[in-house]
């Protein structure tokens, strides 16, 4: 891989993490929450960050600016905003606006440059808040980028892959809808 593929790599990636970092920040002040987000979290870099322990595959929906999270006969709600909303119903029936949409951008950036999304972890930060783990690869080199869920979902939409959830959110936080 030349030289100049590496650099637009590396700055694709700072582009991504800003973007992520900038909707949180924009999210928190605008929500009036102190920050308590996943960025305080530690990983341990001995943990597969494949393993799927703690966590089983649910089914997304949008709902107006509700995305709902389905397991057995539990459901999770959590709320994003119009704009987001909206996006994603568009990833999810794979149309495209006439004007692209930063979701449409970030995805053809990862295609792009054969940077696959391969897996979507999304967990409690607190009642009704929760954070996610996108897990990508390009050239058997694996990130772990922290990122809302909505800004996840819109890659796994994208990629056709499972989106898993924290078990105990469910547990937690589920309410029965059978």
């Amino acid at each position: 891989m030349s030289h100049h593929h590496i650099k637009a790599l590396d700055i694709i990636v700072i582009w991504l993490l800003v973007i992520i970092v900038l909707g949180v920040g924009a999210y928190l002040v605008k929500n009036d929450l102190s920050f308590v987000g996943s960025f305080a979290r530690s990983f341990d870099l001995t943990e597969d960050p494949f393993s799927t322990d703690g966590y089983v595959a649910a089914m997304v929906m949008v709902e107006g600016k509700i995305i709902k999270f389905r397991y057995q006969c539990k459901e999770l709600e959590t709320s994003t905003t119009a704009e987001r909303a909206y996006s994603l119903h568009l990833l999810y029936q794979d149309r495209v606006l006439v004007r692209p949409t930063v979701y449409n951008l970030m995805y053809d950036i990862t295609d792009h440059f054969e940077i696959k999304t391969k897996m979507i972890k999304i967990f409690r930060l607190r009642e009704g808040i929760y954070g996610s783990d996108l897990i990508v690869e390009k050239d058997n080199k694996i990130l772990r980028l922290d990122s809302r869920p909505s800004d996840a979902l819109t890659l796994a939409f994208k990629a056709g892959i499972p989106v898993y959830v924290e078990k105990a959110a469910f547990d937690e936080d589920g309410k029965n809808y059978c």
